[in-house]
């Protein structure tokens, strides 16, 4: 019976992402404006401030490297920072997002997706070995995609940058969140997701507002960047996504075999107990 309550706990604590998730004790952010929640582009917090508490954890600033308008040269300069200071964490779970900035720049996919797999590549030989690499949205649909008269071509960009990605990060351990599709899904049906506009941002050109603070109608805050809500429906379908932690990979084995032996003994014991 002891057997069987510590197999109903372990299923019960990892059964679900969210909880599961809480076994990380930390989380470091590498990125740009998207994740930089000390300039906090958008009406409310950011994903990373959705995203840490759902995984059972208190938001550390201080944990967080990104910087609002970094290229992945500079994602890439945020990682070299941080080794410098720090000790790796094997038991945190490391978020490397960017690759938006190169793009609508004009700069090389290829080189700006390369950029992030070295960065996942540096932090793991560095002693790092939970990592979260979110992908890039459809930049074709974000409003200034749409405006530019080239929503195609940056859609392309995005896919391509996307495909080396994750070609990049096969075999790496490195979980990626598909923040492409979480977009494409918002945008094919907004209103399953609580938007009635999803191509326009909350601010004008000039950065005056086009819907109030509580408006929860739009998706976009301004050209690039979501409104809080938006951050906060990308923090939980990352949540969803994140990948086991090593140290519960150690437990689910040493549980997967202990189980084995329960109900081998079990058999066992029920054909000694047979009728001869």
């Amino acid at each position: 019976m002891r057997t069987l309550r510590i197999l109903l706990v372990f299923s019960l604590l990892y059964g679900a992402s969210g909880v599961r998730a809480a076994t990380f004790n930390d989380v470091y952010v590498f990125g740009d404006s998207l994740s930089d929640t000390r300039v906090g582009v958008s009406n409310g917090p950011l994903w990373a401030e959705y995203f840490v508490p759902l995984l059972g954890l208190s938001y550390n600033e201080s944990h967080n490297y990104a910087v609002a308008g970094s290229t992945t040269d500079q994602i890439l300069d945020q990682v070299a920072f941080y080794e410098l200071f720090n000790r790796a964490d094997p038991n945190a779970l490391y978020v490397v997002w960017g690759g938006g900035n190169d793009l609508l720049r004009g700069q090389s996919a290829t080189a700006a997706a390369d950029n992030v797999v070295a960065a996942i590549n540096s932090l793991s030989a560095f002693g790092a070995r939970n990592f979260l690499v979110p992908n890039l949205p459809d930049l074709g649909l974000i409003p200034r995609g749409l405006e530019s008269g080239m929503s195609q071509l940056f859609t392309d960009a995005a896919l391509s940058f996307n495909d080396r990605l994750g070609a990049g990060l096969s075999g790496s351990g490195a979980f990626i969140g598909d923040v492409f599709g979480l977009h494409r899904q918002v945008y094919a049906d907004p209103a399953a997701f609580g938007f009635a506009d999803v191509t326009h941002s909350c601010l004008d050109t000039l950065g005056a507002l086009a819907c109030s603070d509580e408006d929860i109608a739009y998706f976009f805050w301004d050209d690039i960047h979501p409104t809080t809500l938006g951050h906060e429906l990308i923090g939980q379908s990352l949540v969803a996504a994140v990948p086991l932690p090593a140290s519960a990979l150690l437990l689910l084995s040493g549980l997967a075999s202990l189980t084995g032996w329960f109900l081998h003994g079990k058999k066992k014991a029920a054909r000694s107990a047979r009728p001869v």
